[in-house]
């Protein structure tokens, strides 16, 4: 499954520098779950934190494997790309949940006049606002995209997926 020769140089360090910047966020992410700090863009979850460092862990072993000599390297892109479309798919579902509470939770009164008022009103939701779950896993996808289409690219160039 080898990109060919004349771009795997350029896909090899693409790769490191996705694995670097899912490893530097999801650090991050890890350590402010821990210490208890809270920001827009990184908020603090080790869990997430701790998912984001392993995918890119996956990303930055192809870039190893790569200059090795391991003909294979490039599957890592592919696995790690997958990674990060399965967590972002998992956090925008979440998003797309918790968006129709809110819509649920906030509708007038008037619309629906027979539904009691505490079957629609969870306090949780009143609140919600969608950069609250606006997590590093989404937008790092916007990373990992071209990835994914370089990687499938090549290979239907080189014919090598079945």
């Amino acid at each position: 499954m080898a990109v060919a020769d004349k771009n795997g140089t350029g896909i090899g360090l693409y790769s490191l520098a996705v694995g670097l910047v899912y490893m530097l966020v999801g650090g991050a992410q890890f350590v402010n779950g821990f210490i208890g700090y809270e920001t827009w863009i990184v908020p603090g979850d080790w869990f997430q934190g701790l998912v984001l460092v392993i995918i890119g862990l996956v990303f930055s072993w192809g870039y190893v494997l790569m200059r090795k000599g391991d003909h294979e390297w490039d599957s890592y892109l592919s696995i790690g790309s997958l990674l990060a479309g399965i967590i972002f798919m998992l956090y925008l579902f979440m998003m797309l949940a918790n968006g129709l509470g809110w819509a649920l939770a906030t509708v007038p009164r008037w619309v629906f006049p027979e539904v009691p008022d505490w079957c629609l009103s969870f306090e949780d939701w009143l609140e919600w606002t969608p950069m609250e779950q606006f997590q590093p896993g989404l937008w790092l996808f916007s990373v990992a995209i071209p990835g994914a289409y370089l990687t499938l690219k090549a290979h239907m160039w080189n014919k090598s997926v079945p």
